[in-house]
């Protein structure tokens, strides 16, 4: 990336750049959206071709979004009435762009015959198409939003340099060069409320030390309610994440929705901080400005570093998600780590929203999956992907150590790391958690887990208040801390088909 950004036009380039950029600046710049369009007969072809290479590779998605039309998708990536075009293509602005009411211009709007006779002055007698594409290359990178065709390579270039903010692609799913070239990150996004229990806190500021420690210049975003801890908002400040202030006006119809709810059923009935917590996601297109994002649960750690061609070339248009808790199904149902196609859901909140608020009263949404979860599913099955496993692994599952090395996402669904340890110990977990606490302390997955919760969790220097808080006997407290803390450093390993027993938890305290 930083060799792309040391490329400068030549002096005589520079100056038809220049007339251009002048007209953005009496347009107001800041309201300027280049759109970079492929769509003359050389790229049909091309994509014919290209989509026909019998290797099984998924090269779906050439031209466009199936059943949008081309200013749609635009709208869907933020083009509105108080935003004018740059219109970058290989043919002039098609007249149905036009007919719409924006205010499109390209260069040949733009510059007077006399630049025109001047970039034909460099190459006489040749065809200067790819000298126009390098003026409109400069010149859309002065934009502050960016729309173009992944598939194409100016286009992955331009949001490449963007580093994906304010960046879209109007074709969605995957962008091909990030498969050799892998700068093309996925932003990550939390959700937080003040009146969550207070281990969701720690939790948290784990997960974003494992990011920041796999993926040191990787966005993150909070969405973040509440406005009294002003130690952890400078925390997250400090880890360069971005924080959005969240004031949900559908609050208090969850609040409802929460104390008509079976907690029989599901825990998140339970408390009305975590329940909150659970449905923040649902404005998370509301507040990001990129084609996808990656949402995490406060319970998950980053395992390996995460780029955009770790989700394939078949990439989803709404949301995807990985299995809940069965290794062998491949049915999306676990929320806790979801890809999520912004314009997609930008496009069809207030419809999910809307469809929300009218089950208040049931908390029911006919699916076996509880509250958000079911919601998702339900209303947005016709645009759900099976997301890889290895983007929500879990402790419990019988994989072996090089499976777990690859996984990307560790996330501590159901039971959490304490409640492990504590099942360890002799006491047992909740009813509907026991036969995971059971399963898990069978699978060598539980000692890697626990070791990159512990690794994360010494980077906030955060093992002692976490063990203080989850334990309320001193001795049980001190075996918690030392053997995290071992784990961390390596003073115990996992070895493969290491178990973590009542052994190793006396042994280290001893």
């Amino acid at each position: 990336r930083k060799v792309l950004e040391a490329f400068r036009p030549s002096g005589r380039l520079q100056n038809v750049i220049g007339q251009v950029q002048k007209r953005f600046q009496r347009q107001g710049i800041g309201n300027g959206v280049c759109v970079h369009h492929r769509d003359g007969q050389d790229w049909h072809d091309h994509c014919k071709r290209w989509g026909s290479i019998p290797d099984g590779v998924y090269r779906g998605n050439c031209l466009g979004v199936p059943n949008r039309t081309f200013v749609q998708s635009l709208e869907d990536r933020g083009l509105d009435s108080s935003k004018w075009v740059y219109y970058c293509g290989d043919h002039v602005v098609p007249s149905e762009f036009r007919m719409t009411g924006y205010d499109v211009f390209s260069h040949r709007d733009t510059l007077s015959p006399n630049d025109i006779n001047a970039m034909h002055a460099l190459m006489p007698g040749h065809e200067i198409r790819d000298l126009w594409a390098l003026v409109d290359f400069f010149a859309c990178k002065s934009l502050p939003l960016f729309i173009g065709n992944s598939v194409s390579t100016f286009s992955a270039i331009q949001i490449a340099l963007k580093d994906g903010s304010s960046a879209y692609w109007y074709n969605s799913q995957s962008i091909p060069l990030s498969q050799p070239w892998q700068v093309y990150q996925i932003p990550i996004v939390y959700t937080y409320t003040e009146l969550s229990a207070k281990a969701g806190l720690h939790f948290l500021k784990a997960s974003i030390a494992s990011v920041r420690r796999k993926m040191p210049e990787n966005k993150i975003h909070v969405l973040y309610h509440g406005n009294k801890d002003l130690s952890f908002r400078t925390w997250l400040e400090n880890q360069n994440v971005t924080i959005h202030n969240h004031l949900p006006k559908w609050q208090n119809k969850i609040e409802q929705m929460r104390k008509n709810g079976d907690p029989t059923s599901s825990h998140l009935f339970l408390h009305p901080g975590n329940y909150l917590g659970t449905w923040q996601r649902i404005d998370i297109p509301l507040f990001l400005d990129y084609e996808y994002c990656l949402l995490l649960d406060s319970d998950t750690i980053i395992n390996n570093p995460i780029t955009l061609a770790d989700f394939g070339p078949n990439m989803t248009h709404g949301i995807a998600m990985s299995s809940e808790m069965h290794l062998d199904s491949d049915e999306p149902s676990n929320a806790g780590v979801t890809l999520m196609n912004i314009p997609l859901l930008r496009r069809t909140h207030e419809k999910f929203l809307n469809f929300i608020l009218h089950h208040v009263d049931t908390a029911d949404f006919g699916h076996s999956s509880p509250s958000d979860q079911g919601a998702y599913l339900v209303f947005y099955q016709n645009h759900t992907n099976f997301l890889k496993r290895a983007f929500n692994m879990k402790p419990y599952w019988p994989v072996t150590r090089a499976e777990f090395n690859k996984s990307l996402v560790v996330h501590f669904h159901g039971p959490k790391p304490h409640e492990y340890l504590q099942f360890i110990m002799g006491k047992q977990c909740g009813e509907a958690l026991g036969n995971l606490c059971l399963q898990a302390t069978k699978r060598p997955a539980l000692c890697h887990s626990l070791r990159e919760f512990a690794v994360a969790s010494m980077e906030i220097e955060g093992l002692s208040s976490y063990c203080h808080t989850s334990f309320s006997n001193s001795t049980q407290q001190l075996i918690c801390e030392d053997f995290l803390e071992s784990l961390a450093t390596g003073k115990i390993e996992c070895i493969p088909m290491k178990r973590v027993t009542l052994d190793d938890l006396e042994h280290v305290s001893s």
